[in-house]
């Protein structure tokens, strides 16, 4: 888990290219677009700042395997987010992001403008092996030190199938999380000014989230999620106590 990068940064943007540990979400304990804790990527980090609005755009090379353990040639995972502060209690992000892998670097994955989804089906051959999903975090502070969070994470979705409870509604893949922090004044160093951050969260993945009709296009790299670690089908609350 090296980190090494080499950047360009200033008050209005950021350009790094290398791997460094990323965090797109709110949660202190796990996030689904990029974990703290996941494996790390190499790749360009495009990042903008402007007033309560920040965009980012990431591209990186990826590990992967097929079926029969063989490595993936050429897999590559980009990533766009919004996140925007639509009032000082309250704060919003959306991500979109895609796997392919197997014919080098796809030049329309670098626009910064494009929609992942709608790029993904300009032709036959990346809508039927290239895997989309979309993101959305949203944070609330009621009050000083607390803070409320969710996300939702849409891998496919069919509107005809969506309360389908048969095999058919596995056409719709969702993650989702939700959560409590506060901070514990009285449990930190009060000569050096910190304090401990208490966090309760429930996180959900259904079945076959972050997957996709080819294994080479999961969420993954070195078979381990970029985002959440935990596998689809499966649950958890966790708590964490962080000084």
């Amino acid at each position: 888990r090296y980190i090494g990068y080499v950047q360009f940064q200033s008050e209005h943007v950021r350009i790094r290219l290398g791997r460094e540990a990323m965090q797109f979400g709110f949660s202190p304990i796990g996030n689904f677009v990029h974990s703290i804790e996941a494996p790390l990527l190499d790749g360009v980090l495009f990042d903008v700042p402007y007033k309560s609005v920040r965009f980012t755009m990431t591209h990186s090379a990826a590990n992967g395997t097929d079926t029969s353990g063989a490595q993936v040639d050429q897999k590559f995972i980009a990533t766009h987010r919004i996140a925007f502060d639509p009032a000082p209690w309250l704060s919003v992000a959306i991500s979109d992001m895609i796997v392919y892998s197997g014919r080098g670097l796809d030049l329309v994955y670098f626009n910064p403008l494009a929609f992942f989804v709608s790029a993904g089906l300009t032709t036959s051959d990346r809508s039927q092996t290239d895997n989309s999903l979309l993101g959305l975090d949203l944070a609330v502070r009621p009050f000083d030190g607390t803070m409320a969070y969710g996300s939702l994470i849409v891998d496919d979705l069919n509107y005809s199938t969506l309360s389908d409870t048969s095999w058919r509604g596995n056409q719709n893949k969702f993650a989702y999380q939700f959560g409590v922090s506060q901070i514990l004044p009285w449990l930190g160093d009060s000569k050096q000014g910190t304090a401990a951050l208490a966090t309760l969260e429930y996180a959900r993945i259904d079945p076959f989230t972050f997957s996709h009709r080819g294994m080479a296009a999961s969420y993954t790299s070195f078979n381990t999620p970029i985002g959440y670690d935990m596998q689809p089908n499966s649950d958890r609350w966790a708590f964490q106590l962080r000084t």
